[in-house]
């Protein structure tokens, strides 16, 4: 089997107790992006609304223009909310970015100078200890920032070290700029941390927005299946999947 062919098996991969037609549905269900469920509710309020076919029935159970004119309001304000997540889901997706990058260069600046260490200070127990040079680097980011930042600040407070790393190539400028690489990158994982709560409420604000509207449409929907029981094609006109309203 070739590689087309196995790429086309896994996309056309049944689950037991699935037919073909169940499985092409849920590949399509999960296609349908937030944006394709506005249009569609948004288009069938518009319809409800500007068709006198439609509107005529539907006002002998309460809904009139001036309902579907202020459930179009509302979703023109998901519509904003959902704006506003996507923009702040990309500024923390730019801000991840950032701190690992910042990350990495300060890693790679530390890792240099940690490894000369080891060379310039082989049988110094006490500065082996303190600089923790040997054993395992710390991978959580507070870890790791920790003991960067103490590796740094413990060999800038002893002249003596920073004379011997001069030797080996390590001036104090060096020391320097990698403390603050350290810094910047403690400041981008900060700033990351802060995007990520601001997209998550956006998140939140515009899912209970959507609620709100999705319970409003469901309602409808019913209120449509009554009202054009003896017009099916109508009824069609203004069919929205339950789908597009989770």
């Amino acid at each position: 089997m070739n590689e087309e062919e196995k790429k086309s098996g896994q996309e056309e991969e049944i689950l037991p107790g699935e037919s073909g037609e169940e499985s092409a549905e849920k590949r399509r269900k999960s296609r349908i992006t937030f944006d394709v469920k506005m249009e569609k509710i948004q288009s069938v309020l518009k319809l409800s609304m500007n068709n006198p076919l439609l509107l005529q029935p539907l006002q002998s159970f309460g809904y009139t223009a001036k309902q579907f004119r202020e459930a179009l309001k509302k979703t023109r304000g998901v519509a904003k909310l959902h704006g506003e997540q996507k923009d702040l889901q990309a500024r923390q997706h730019e801000a991840t970015r950032i701190a690992l990058q910042k990350r990495e260069i300060a890693n790679d600046t530390y890792m240099r100078i940690l490894k000369t260490c080891r060379l310039a200070f082989p049988g110094d127990t006490e500065l082996t200890y303190k600089l923790r040079l040997s054993g395992r680097r710390r991978h959580s980011f507070g870890g790791w920032i920790a003991q960067v930042t103490s590796f740094y600040q413990t060999i800038l407070e002893d002249p003596k070290t920073v004379a011997e790393l001069a030797r080996y190539n390590i001036p104090r400028e060096l020391l320097e700029t990698g403390l603050e690489q350290a810094l910047a990158a403690e400041r981008a994982s900060d700033f990351q941390v802060s995007t990520l709560g601001d997209a998550q409420n956006a998140t939140d604000m515009k899912n209970r927005a959507f609620k709100g509207l999705a319970g409003w449409v469901r309602d409808y929907q019913n209120v449509a299946d009554v009202a054009f029981k003896k017009a099916p094609h109508l009824r069609k006109e203004i069919n929205i999947p339950i789908s597009y309203l989770k």
